[in-house]
């Protein structure tokens, strides 16, 4: 007979989707989605983690600049994507509870045994996006319950964490073991040691 808690974790695992399918295993710039190819991940998330904000602001080079961050996009489809994707995430959120907004933190090329490469977040920060007073959009640390064991202490919100089905895909296709949680693989955030930008 196998164990209750031997089933329950082989449940919970045929849940993930680990098909290249799933956003979180084959990440693509859309409409729901863009890519800040100038920004230290250390960095931004330490400044998150502190509580700054960021206004986005149409540019060639991607910069992250006194509270600005500089994207590759044409204004308009800046500002259509912003929309689309806070959207998405305010109907998501509504309608079961789930965070649905995350900001990738590095990203990890895996192959699949036919050599077709596919690009994956390896960690998630949560964050939101929020109407300043302005009315402009501004990208933020996400606020809501806790998750227990991720090590980190950002303040008061949704805790990072290690992208889940890529640990989970790594796990069953490679035989690779991730550290059990963000905090584990990268160490505490301490807001009293900001690295430079």
């Amino acid at each position: 007979m196998i164990e209750p808690r031997v089933r329950v974790e082989e449940w919970k695992s045929s849940l993930v989707d680990l098909s290249p399918s799933d956003p979180l295993l084959d990440v693509k710039d859309g409409a729901t989605c863009f890519a800040l190819p100038g920004v230290e991940p250390m960095a931004f998330s330490q400044m998150l983690a502190e509580g700054a904000a960021f206004a986005f602001e149409a540019g060639h080079d991607v910069a992250v600049d006194r509270g600005w961050l500089r994207i590759p996009l044409p204004t308009p489809e800046l500002e259509r994507r912003l929309v689309s994707i806070r959207r998405a995430h305010r109907a998501e959120l509504a309608e079961t509870g789930a965070h649905t907004l995350w900001l990738a933190l590095g990203l990890l090329t895996w192959c699949e045994a036919d050599g077709t490469a596919h690009t994956a977040p390896l960690a998630l920060w949560p964050a939101d996006l929020e109407r300043s007073t302005g009315g402009a959009l501004r990208l933020v640390a996400a606020t809501g319950p806790r998750m227990e064991g991720s090590g980190f202490s950002p303040g008061s919100g949704i805790d990072p964490c290690l992208n889940p089905a890529l640990v989970e895909k790594l796990r069953r296709d490679f035989d690779l073991v991730l550290a059990p949680t963000l905090g584990d693989a990268i160490g505490t955030i301490d807001p009293s040691r900001r690295p430079p930008l």
